[in-house]
């Protein structure tokens, strides 16, 4: 397969492991001599659409998240919503990682936007990193069509969608 950086050639990796509340999952990672690397996380057994949500405060920046390539991330008090796009991975994390991700997105949005964007942006990354101080309380979202991304806490609210 060629690397869609560079043209090289990509490697392969592929791992199987179990995932607690979640099951058996195959981890395929892409990566290149130049750095470019793609993971995808595909579950072994069939799931239902399901939709987690969870108060994150300080004391849930450290719990387990499952997000496959097809969830979406919703965060309703900053507004945000990360669409899948053609290169979303899937990813085995925490809350915190999933916030970075989000913080790197925003960072990018702002460099790019025009003066109202770029103050909005920055604004709503102030209250990112509040959150991330633990200074602040937001609501994580993930919703899965195909059902293989999860939040692993008791505190989460799961339902289906």
């Amino acid at each position: 397969m060629e690397c869609p950086s560079c043209g090289g050639a990509l490697t392969l990796i592929t791992e199987t492991y179990e995932i607690p509340y979640f099951g058996m999952v195959l981890q395929s990672t892409f990566i290149c001599s130049c750095g470019y690397r793609f993971v995808d996380i595909f579950p072994f057994e069939e799931k239902i659409p399901m939709r987690y949500t969870l108060p994150v405060g300080r004391d849930a920046l450290c719990v387990r998240v499952v997000k496959s390539s097809t969830c979406v991330i919703e965060i309703p008090e900053l507004g945000v919503r990360v669409e899948p796009g053609p290169a979303s991975e899937g990813i085995v994390t925490n809350i915190e990682g999933i916030l970075r991700r989000v913080e790197s997105a925003l960072k990018t949005a702002i460099q790019w936007g025009d003066p109202d964007q770029k103050r909005k942006g920055k604004k709503i990354l102030k209250n990112l990193w509040d959150v991330l101080e633990g200074n602040g309380v937001v609501t994580v979202i993930l919703e899965d069509p195909r059902g293989f991304s999860c939040i692993v806490s008791e505190k989460a609210v799961a339902d289906t969608l």
